[in-house]
């Protein structure tokens, strides 16, 4: 529990936070901490956020499959109450740093976690490797996603296929597939990301690795420009497949 705990923060009374624009800073009520967790050895999750009691103090930290895991094998008893602090997006103040730091390695925990599902997902299906210089001319989708402006001149942003942190039951179908429009193939790779090839050349060497065609949005296949510079320039740089 010790690394938990020094990767949480600990609720006190009268702590302010950050509330999300366009709104400022408030204190967390009284009548807030009235509905958080209060019994030792409970926990809640709400909106990718744990709240948690331990020797008498509310800690909050990132939900991670890892961290609920540590509760659980602690003997800890899940609950539902009406609020986890933070879970709202506030921040909170004089601990901006520290929160934002968790949130990163949160991040990481469930791309991580996704990756490695994926993976074991791409086994079982004999979803297998494509050669790595096929790959280094494909370019990658961010995995937030990439903004990008339209023909008709607005700004938008384009994601990938699958969701890391929303591997639903569209994403299960995606999964080891690929797609084709107006020159542009896109596929969802064995390790669950998106990438974008110029031409159909592709499409021979992803039906032999196992990859089955299906009808999704491919990305960047509709005139789209990518706004961030060096995205573009990655984009750019990949070449036709004959």
């Amino acid at each position: 529990m010790k690394n938990l705990t020094q990767n949480s923060i600990r609720i006190v009374k009268g702590m302010k936070v950050h509330l999300p624009f366009p709104y400022g800073d408030e204190e967390i009520s009284a009548e807030d901490l009235d509905y958080t967790s209060k019994s030792n050895g409970t926990y809640c999750v709400k909106d990718s956020t744990i709240s948690y009691v331990f020797e008498g103090n509310l800690y909050v930290t990132p939900w991670t499959f890892q961290n609920e895991q540590t509760l659980t094998l602690n003997g800890f008893i899940k609950e539902d109450v009406p609020y986890v602090p933070f879970s709202r997006e506030e921040i909170p103040v004089g601990q901006e740093e520290k929160w934002k730091e968790l949130l990163k390695k949160q991040n990481e925990a469930i791309y991580e976690r996704f990756t490695q599902e994926c993976l074991k997902k791409a086994d079982l299906n004999c979803i297998g490797e494509l050669d790595e210089s096929i790959l280094k001319n494909c370019y990658e989708m961010p995995i937030g996603g990439v903004f990008v402006r339209a023909p008709q001149g607005y700004e938008t942003i384009q994601n990938p296929v699958i969701n890391v942190h929303y591997f639903d039951r569209i994403g299960e179908r995606m999964f080891g597939k690929y797609a084709y429009n107006s020159g542009k193939t896109a596929f969802v790779y064995r390790n669950g990301r998106t990438y974008i090839a110029k031409g159909r050349g592709i499409i021979p060497y992803l039906e032999k690795a196992g990859y089955d065609e299906a009808n999704f949005y491919v990305p960047l296949s509709c005139g789209e420009i990518i706004l961030d510079e060096t995205e573009r320039a990655l984009w750019d740089k990949i070449k036709k497949f004959a």
